[in-house]
């Protein structure tokens, strides 16, 4: 992840980028150099916020990128750069599980549309072809990664990962009813 990196509104997957910048609020362990090392969280003054661990002042091991257009990386990282495996998810709702080499797609993925009812492979971040469902998650389960859950109307992951917000909904509709629970959000 370079620091010079802007994020575009694309539709593809953001790179993020990390910086120094003044206006950082980083809460976390230093190490006796004062560089950001072990467990924390930064919140850079662009807006992204990364949770997780650091090492020598870089994101570095297993952690959480909320990007603040609401696209979500939870993975693996190494000097600031995406490495290994983790899973990509867009605002919109829509997951990919791949692996990462110096901050860039590598190998073979998973993509899950936002009902998870449809999935493709992917190869070095680009759509092959589309699959079952049994494959793609088998796909995960090779890298070490859990199938992203299905995100619905009434999910706090939906939240989580900024996909848009449902429709109110009127007081008179029971929203804890199995109908409710059930509907899910296209996008």
């Amino acid at each position: 992840m370079n620091g010079g990196e802007q994020r575009k509104s694309t539709g593809k997957k953001a790179k993020g980028r990390n910086s120094k910048e003044a206006g950082d609020e980083y809460e976390g362990e230093l190490n006796k150099a004062g560089k950001r090392e072990g467990k924390g969280t930064c919140r850079f003054a662009f807006g992204d916020v990364y949770e997780g661990s650091w090492k020598a002042g870089k994101m570095d091991g297993r952690g959480t990128y909320r990007m603040a257009d609401g696209d979500v990386y939870e993975g693996s990282w190494k000097a600031d750069a995406k490495e290994g495996p983790g899973t990509y998810w867009y605002a919109s709702g829509r997951a990919d599980v791949v692996k990462y080499a110096a901050g860039s797609d590598v190998g073979e993925g998973a993509r899950w549309a936002v009902d998870r009812q449809m999935a493709w492979r992917l190869h070095a971040g680009e759509v092959v072809d589309e699959i079952p469902l049994e494959e793609a998650a088998a796909i995960a389960e090779r890298l070490g990664e859990p199938v992203p859950p299905q995100v619905s109307a009434v999910s706090p992951l939906m939240r989580a990962t900024g996909a848009h917000e449902p429709p109110a909904i009127p007081d008179a509709v029971d929203v804890t009813s199995p109908a409710m629970a059930s509907q899910e959000v296209a996008a």
